[in-house]
């Protein structure tokens, strides 16, 4: 998949994510794969109502899916455990750091304050 694409995708995950116009049994079947949740529809639900917060592990499963690889990483941002998508080049995807200051969407690679 061309960058150009790449960036497609993540600002489209973003604005579903954001404005709460998603298929929210999507997100809890890919996410229920990755990481289990007591009450996960509510889980869910509650996420999208304030993301950015939390939905670090969620924009991250998501992400994987649509574009079909890479690797759910729990490193951290700054001091903060955080969860994003590593490509194989050492390349990272964010679409969650502003919960801590950083941009909406982050492409590119590892550097601070984000740490594997």
């Amino acid at each position: 998949m061309e960058m150009e694409d790449i960036v497609h995708v993540c600002k489209y995950t973003r604005n579903e994510l954001s404005t709460g116009i998603i298929r929210k049994y999507e997100i809890e079947r890919l996410y229920a794969a990755y990481n289990f949740v007591p009450n996960l529809a509510e889980f869910v639900e509650t996420a999208i109502s304030i993301f950015p917060n939390l939905n670090c592990g969620i924009s991250s499963v998501l992400l994987k899916h649509r574009l079909g690889h890479g690797d759910i990483w729990k490193g951290k941002f700054e001091l903060e455990n955080h969860t994003f998508l590593l490509l194989n080049d050492n390349t990272i995807i964010d679409l969650t750091a502003d919960q801590y200051g950083g941009p909406p969407i982050y492409i590119g690679q590892v550097k601070r304050p984000w740490k594997l």
